[in-house]
């Protein structure tokens, strides 16, 4: 991740932001595994058995801001 792009905790939807302090909708898969507290690796396993969802734009590979969203929810609900 570069210095000056800093993460920004998972807004809540329809949260109101400037343009400057406009939040992150997605994530890389190191970005990613920061907010999850994991490594880029096991982002990558998440998305290999289908337990996160993910795009491609060109070779990148990014997860939305909702993927990450369902994840930690469906994480959740099973622990209950």
């Amino acid at each position: 991740m570069t210095p000056d792009r800093k993460l920004h905790p998972l807004p809540q939807r329809h949260e109101p932001t400037t343009l400057r302090e406009k939040p992150l909708l997605v994530f890389t898969p190191e970005e990613a595994g920061e907010v999850l507290r994991c490594s880029r690796q096991y982002v990558h396993a998440l998305i290999k058995r289908g337990e996160l969802r993910s795009v491609k734009l060109g070779r990148r590979r990014l997860i939305p801001i909702d993927a990450l969203r369902e994840l930690l929810s469906r994480l959740e609900s099973e622990q209950r």
